[in-house]
């Protein structure tokens, strides 16, 4: 880890139950506080809500201090896995059992902690000894998603650092982040459930002992009503005017894969924004649900990097021949 990197601050989620929660706060508030004295981070849990199952646990600070703060919310979690006996004292030495972490990951970047095939996540268990689990589908109303680490906690503090410095700098954890909140529409799901569950009584349980009649459609119907669409949004990017091509590819090639993978639709403006040489850009309209929406994004973004590296090493190959 170079040092410049262990000096900036970022902020690192992750979704605890409510169990773990209490834990990882300890009585009268010991256990985050020793978390926030030993590694000088900045670390909350959001408060408990009625119903809710989950918490969520923000870690804010240096790489080093996030690593390690994370080690430590393993450790607790893990010691009270541990039984003790009269006949056995546990040292700070001693083993603890696997325990778990939620790490809540924006959707865009996971392709950065994942790789190509999944070999980049397969080298970060492999160099930690953590078994990590990736879920590639959005929390509700966030583009968050989670990531299972599952190990020692030493072996969870070296995944999440593997983890943290596997994101591009540019890119970030929270930069442009709709954040996951626990219980989002669980009220109204209830409250919606509740509202069907009166307008239908009378009729499903009339027809439940009945057995096979014609009366059924009726409820047919109405599930064809109450089924919402899915929520399309429209973001747009724009792309420097000379990384076009390769954005579309030989006969629109690229374009028509970014489409077919991202599930969005995806159009070029026929004109650049400006037409000041370097400085023009192209726009892109892109039509989709979120993660439609993310991922082409993201997809776009990769193949303006990649075409950005291909030709600085060009130029460096060019310059050598010159001096050559």
């Amino acid at each position: 880890m170079s040092s410049k990197a262990s000096r900036e601050n970022l902020t690192v989620r992750a979704l605890v139950s409510n169990t773990e929660a209490e834990i990882i706060i300890g009585d009268r508030h010991a256990n985050i506080h020793r978390v926030q004295e030993e590694t000088g981070v900045y670390a909350g849990v959001s408060e408990a809500v009625r119903g809710v199952k989950d918490q969520i646990l923000a870690v804010t600070g240096t790489v080093e201090g996030v690593v390690k703060a994370f080690s430590l919310v393993a450790y607790h979690l893990a010691s009270l896995r541990v039984e003790p006996t009269d006949s056995s004292s546990e040292s700070p030495l001693s083993p603890h059992p696997p325990t778990k972490l939620r790490i809540l990951m924006p959707h865009r970047i996971l392709p950065d902690v994942v790789g190509r095939d999944g070999k980049k996540i397969k080298a970060i268990q492999d160099s930690t000894g953590a078994s990590l689990g990736v879920t590639g589908k959005m929390l509700l109303r966030s583009t968050e998603c989670l990531v299972a680490v599952h190990g020692s906690p030493e072996a969870i503090g070296k995944a999440v650092e593997q983890i943290v410095m596997s994101v591009p700098k540019d890119s970030g954890f929270g930069k442009g982040t709709i954040l996951f909140k626990p219980g989002t529409g669980d009220r109204e799901r209830r409250a919606r459930l509740s509202s069907e569950g009166r307008r239908r009584r009378g009729y499903l349980v009339t027809n439940a002992w009945c057995g096979p009649s014609s009366s059924p459609q009726p409820l047919s119907s109405e599930k064809t009503q109450t089924s919402a669409p899915p929520v399309l949004e429209t973001r747009k990017m724009s792309i420097p005017e000379d990384m076009v091509g390769y954005v579309l590819g030989r006969n629109r090639s690229n374009l028509a894969w970014i489409r077919r993978t991202a599930r969005a639709k995806i159009n070029l403006a026929s004109q650049p924004t400006q037409k000041k040489g370097d400085d023009a850009e192209r726009v892109l309209k892109i039509v989709g649900t979120t993660l439609a929406v993310e991922t082409a994004i993201s997809l776009i973004e990769k193949r303006v990097e990649r075409a950005r590296r291909l030709r600085g090493s060009q130029a460096r190959e060019d310059e050598d021949e010159e001096q050559g």
